[in-house]
């Protein structure tokens, strides 16, 4: 998990080792000694107000806790009733200031200090959420295990994936600068095309000939400012341009792990997370991050 703040901090979840901040080219480190309430990081997002104040709040498998001052407050299903559940896999601002948590166990939305539930719409069977975007239109996207259900004035949409799969978890939703939008699932990349006004199909999006794509795993897609598309999946880093794919695994002297996470940073840097650690690419080098101790999916 990478996040970049409005502060040019880079915020980085390792996996049950806590989080680290990286800000003016020193680090400072969070675990549950500092008041957290897991190692284990699942997410991090900025909560930005209208005062241009800001909150960082982390998701971790034992519920989500915000940074107030140099404290940590933590909420959890036993001391919120409004959360609804403790496995806080995305957290996600929306642009009217809300709050949106992804959770084992549904959706949970804090606006003006209130909490509250988000029912989700009949027939879903797993209320597992995964991740959340709020597209160019307003609509708010939920995704879970082999769909995504569309939330806009009140009302639902659902749209599956059919791949046939009995399982095919959403790890990532991305929306280009040109509309698009691409997941990132346990079994490739997908695209959600418009057909009709309110319906949407999502179809996969081969990322290369010589892959099995039921067997790519794809967690993490951003585009750059020169508007390539990055995919960071189990086999490694990939690079889409002008319809042509590119593989960057071996530039980055990693041998396997793949490339869980991505991020360009204001000045122009890369952070690419691994099995293995943190990975940086600045000014044309490649290298790994050595204050950073662990996995950073």
């Amino acid at each position: 998990i990478i996040k970049t703040t409005s502060d040019t901090s880079v915020w980085f979840g390792i996996l049950r080792a806590g989080i680290a901040r990286y800000y003016s080219d020193s680090w400072e480190f969070y675990s549950q000694k500092d008041g957290l309430s897991s190692d284990f990081i699942l997410s991090i997002e900025e909560q930005k107000n209208k005062d241009s104040s800001s909150i960082i709040w982390v998701g971790t498998n034992k519920g989500v806790c915000r940074k107030i001052g140099k404290n940590w407050e933590c909420f959890s299903t036993s001391n919120e009733k409004g959360l609804a559940g403790d496995i806080i896999y995305h957290i996600y601002q929306s642009r009217d200031g809300a709050l949106w948590f992804a959770t084992n166990n549904g959706i949970s939305k804090y606006k003006n200090n209130k909490w509250e539930i988000l029912e989700l719409p009949k027939g879903i069977v797993n209320n597992q959420i995964y991740r959340i975007l709020q597209i160019k239109d307003g609509s708010m996207l939920f995704a879970g295990n082999g769909f995504i259900c569309r939330f806009r004035e009140k009302n639902w949409d659902v749209y599956y994936l059919s791949n046939n799969k009995k399982s095919n978890v959403i790890n990532s939703i991305f929306q280009r600068n040109n509309g698009e939008i691409f997941l990132g699932t346990m079994h490739g990349v997908w695209r959600l095309e418009k057909v009709s006004e309110g319906k949407m199909i999502p179809n996969p999006f081969n990322i290369r000939k010589d892959s099995k794509e039921e067997n790519l795993i794809v967690w993490s897609i951003i585009e750059t400012e020169d508007n390539n598309l990055w995919f960071g999946t189990f086999w490694g880093l990939y690079r889409y341009s002008e319809g042509k794919w590119q593989g960057l695994s071996k530039w980055m002297k990693v041998e396997d792990g793949g490339t869980t996470s991505i991020i360009q940073t204001k000045n122009g840097d890369y952070y690419f997370g691994n099995d293995y650690g943190l990975i940086r690419f600045r000014n044309g080098v490649w290298e790994f991050v050595n204050e950073v101790k662990g996995s950073v999916l």
